[in-house]
């Protein structure tokens, strides 16, 4: 299978381990011996000569064994980890209230995840953490050094994640499209923007007004239409809507609140 993936093309391979041991990662997936097989089958695409990259979604289960993870993506040679925060929709609706971390863990998490970020020896992304983006700013660590304080400043030496300098993409650089054609922001938020066999995908993409909405940061409510990071991070919408009902509220797991708020 691996041979018949590099023969395909395919640019990289991604493969999930949930903990950089067999014992919380097979916990996890309830399935003894999963972390085994994972490891096993990365060895093939290594062999084959096919980047692969490592993703871990952090809960309350396993966020203490990200650096494990990310030594053992290194030991492995993976050319990327992709760090997912949990995003209580879908299945993650019954992990939400035994494995969501708080929003002080978040934002310990994203310090944390910052720190290796800026070590430059494996390429680090946070996926449904855009919050991420302040925090880079905020810390000043060395690559970010003047930065700290600069809410809509870029970050030097940092791509923008899809080309789009801001945290949460839905409905900005991805676009999910589900199994009947219907049109989602993201795989995370199921808001219907059109239908693929009704519309070209080009049409929703460019008039859809749930989209549109998105895409305006100035229309963001709560703390996060006051923000001086608004632009940069947007806040989970999916997780927004998955606490109020509405996608543009504030992002209920984000703990910094902006001076506007204070005075």
């Amino acid at each position: 299978m691996a041979r018949r993936i590099r023969e395909s093309g395919i640019a990289r391979v991604a493969v999930s381990l949930d903990g950089s041991t067999a014992q919380v990662h097979d916990r996890l997936r309830k399935l003894p011996g999963a972390f085994e097989r994972a490891v096993e089958g990365i060895g093939w695409l290594r062999e084959q000569g096919v980047p692969f990259q490592i993703n871990i979604t952090l809960t309350k289960q396993n966020y203490e064994q990200l650096d494990g993870v990310y030594d053992l993506a290194r030991s492995l040679g993976a050319v990327a980890l992709h760090i997912f925060m949990l995003v209580p929709v879908g299945c993650g609706q019954v992990l939400a209230e035994t494995d969501m971390l708080s929003p002080q863990q978040y934002e310990q998490m994203m310090v944390r995840i910052c720190e290796l970020d800026v070590l430059d020896k494996l390429q680090v992304k946070v996926t449904c953490g855009p919050h991420y983006e302040r925090v880079v700013r905020q810390q000043g660590l060395h690559r970010f050094r003047g930065q700290t304080g600069n809410p809509g400043g870029a970050v030097p030496g940092r791509p923008a994640h899809g080309g789009a300098s801001r945290g949460c993409l839905a409905g900005l650089g991805v676009l999910f499209v589900g199994h009947r054609g219907n049109v989602f922001p993201c795989g995370y938020l199921p808001i219907e923007c059109g239908n693929v066999q009704k519309q070209t995908l080009a049409d929703i993409w460019c008039n859809s007004p749930d989209l549109a909405r998105m895409r305006n940061s100035g229309a963001l409510e709560g703390k996060c239409g006051i923000c001086g990071y608004r632009q940069i991070c947007g806040g989970c919408r999916g997780r927004a809507y998955a606490e109020t009902g509405n996608y543009m509220a504030e992002e209920p797991f984000c703990v910094y609140v902006p001076p506007a708020v204070v005075g």
